[in-house]
């Protein structure tokens, strides 16, 4: 029995870094995880490996439509955690 059973929790830039490792623990602890990434193929890759659903995500409009999605369950849906880990930064040789 996890500390997270019967929780949903939705983890934007779950497909890499600090996002994967909170989406995968949170997976182990019993969460039921919403994973959106603008990185497509990681983040499926995370979300079939911890059995969440993975959402792609490009622009302002994908986040509202991924909720759509992971909500539209018959029963209501209560968000329990949130986590906010997406970043892109430019990478240079210096």
């Amino acid at each position: 029995m996890g500390r997270l059973d019967n929780k949903v929790a939705i983890i934007t830039g779950g497909a890499m870094g600090l996002g994967a490792a909170d989406s995968t623990l949170f997976a182990k602890e019993g969460a039921k995880v919403i994973l959106t990434d603008v990185a497509s193929d990681e983040g499926q890759k995370i979300a079939d490996e911890i059995g969440a659903l993975g959402i792609r995500v490009e622009k302002p409009g994908d986040f509202s439509g991924a909720l759509d999605q992971a909500l539209s369950a018959d029963q209501p849906v209560i968000i329990d955690v949130v986590t906010d880990v997406d970043a892109i930064a430019p990478t240079a040789i210096v």
